[in-house]
């Protein structure tokens, strides 16, 4: 699906879908837990992102000390320092990743087995113990469920056209790494509220200050490694991709290629889902998705 200044110009579904259909999104999830945050912490419930999590989930103190230096920044940069492995061996159900997608008390998990593998804020970690300790600040300092939230302070502001689900562990908490559920169209409204910093028509729904620190890359040291055939970065839970004389494109990630691209200076959204990624990888699709808005945006001769 592509939209461009707010005009739908292509729309295709494949193997049987269409517009009616639900799509997984993976780990776009996160970027859209971080549009909540930004919330909490504009409503007070949160009192900022320098706050350390043990304000919030002080159990953590009594596994280590430590976690007392991690803050919720550290969280939303994947720079909390806590160990995560994404190998996976026998026995299967002990690796970091099926713990994080499959056990049925994910906030237990999230308390009881995220570990420190070293200081924060020195590199960059792509974890999913971070975002189920963002769940859990927000499920406490909101006093209700992730879903409920999403729904009352975005889903019914945003002219969504469907309901949404989110999977949940045994104990209805949601995956928060992953796991929301919704259709293309809706998925790329919340790329329009994010390209229109945060304002739905006339309503602001997510401060725009919070959309500008989110999304709009920085340049970092923790990212002095990474190979990507154009330089990405990694801000609160959304992907972007530094520019120096404009404004830059960002995207939201998940598994499988799901991508929410949002492109300001083109004022384009792009979403793709799917249930493979077809032989392409992440950067296979941004590159694509970014040379059809050069194409289209040359003038014609």
């Amino acid at each position: 699906m592509v939209i461009r200044n707010d005009t739908l110009l292509y729309e295709n579904y494949f193997s049987g879908n269409d517009r009616n259909s639900l799509q997984t999104s993976f780990s776009v999830s996160k970027s859209i837990l971080s549009l909540l945050m930004g919330i909490a912490i504009h409503e007070g419930a949160i009192g900022n992102i320098e706050d350390p999590i043990t304000k919030y989930v002080p159990e953590l103190e009594k596994e280590d000390i430590r976690f007392r230096d991690i803050t919720i920044m550290h969280l939303l940069k994947m720079q909390s320092g806590l160990s995560y492995s994404h190998n996976i061996s026998f026995p299967f159900v002990t690796g970091d990743s099926p713990k994080t997608y499959y056990h049925p008390n994910l906030r237990k998990v999230a308390i009881k087995h995220s570990k420190i593998e070293q200081k924060p804020g020195i590199k960059f970690k792509y974890n999913n113990y971070n975002a189920l300790l963002i769940g859990l600040v927000l499920e406490r300092t909101t006093g209700k469920s992730i879903s409920k939230y999403l729904e009352s302070k975005i889903w019914q502001k945003i002219g969504t056209e469907y309901d949404a689900t989110w999977s949940t562990d045994e104990n209805n908490f949601e995956k928060m790494e992953s796991g929301f559920n919704a259709r293309a169209i809706d998925f790329a409204k919340i790329g329009k509220l994010a390209l229109d910093n945060g304002k739905w028509q006339n309503n602001q729904i997510v401060q725009s200050s919070w959309i500008d620190e989110s999304m709009q890359p920085k340049m970092d040291s923790t990212y002095q490694n990474f190979s990507n055939p154009k330089f990405w970065t990694y801000n609160y839970l959304w992907w972007g991709i530094p520019e120096k004389n404009t404004k830059s494109d960002f995207m939201a990630i998940g598994n499988l290629g799901q991508i929410i691209y949002v492109s300001p200076r083109a004022n384009t959204i792009i979403v793709r889902n799917g249930d493979e990624a077809e032989l392409f990888d992440d950067s296979d699709w941004i590159i694509l998705f970014q040379n059809f808005i050069e194409n289209t945006l040359k003038p014609k001769e």
